[in-house]
């Protein structure tokens, strides 16, 4: 009876399909990979980012890291049903957001925006798709304002 739920399973895993992430849509974000080191607009070090990709190419993920302590990660995937690339942020400090986008010109174009419980709404774009640079910015202001 063992041999047999063995084999069963073994034949189940090994008919699983191979995803279907290796279209131009989906490798649109691959120049990310790697690990980076962040800057801030002055030019001093703000951390470490490191981007991967999980589930069989299909999702990137980022793993960021500050010297004061601040963790984030994020999960970005072509959507194909949508026709666009979604990105989920989250961190130690409890914060959430979701951005939405597509390459627009040759650079990654991500947007979206949180509010925080102090009323402060932060609007981030990552910019600048060039070979070894990525370019983010994030806006952010009180009750809308920026």
């Amino acid at each position: 009876m063992k041999a047999i739920i063995t084999l069963l399973f073994t034949s189940l895993v090994q008919a699983s399909p191979a995803p279907a992430c290796n279209t131009e849509q989906h490798r649109a974000f691959d120049f990310w990979l790697g690990n980076w080191q962040v800057f801030k607009a002055d030019g001093s070090l703000a951390g470490n980012n490191r981007i991967s990709l999980a589930q069989n190419g299909c999702v990137l993920t980022e793993q960021y890291r500050t010297p004061g302590g601040f963790n984030g990660q994020s999960l970005n995937m072509f959507d194909s049903s949508r026709g666009l690339w979604h990105q989920t942020w989250v961190d130690n400090s409890g914060s959430l957001l979701l951005l939405e986008g597509n390459i627009v010109d040759n650079d990654m174009l991500l947007s979206g925006a949180m509010t925080t419980a102090e009323g402060e709404v932060q609007q981030q774009d990552p910019l600048d798709t060039k070979p070894g640079r990525q370019r983010q910015t994030a806006l952010a202001g009180a009750n809308g304002r920026r």
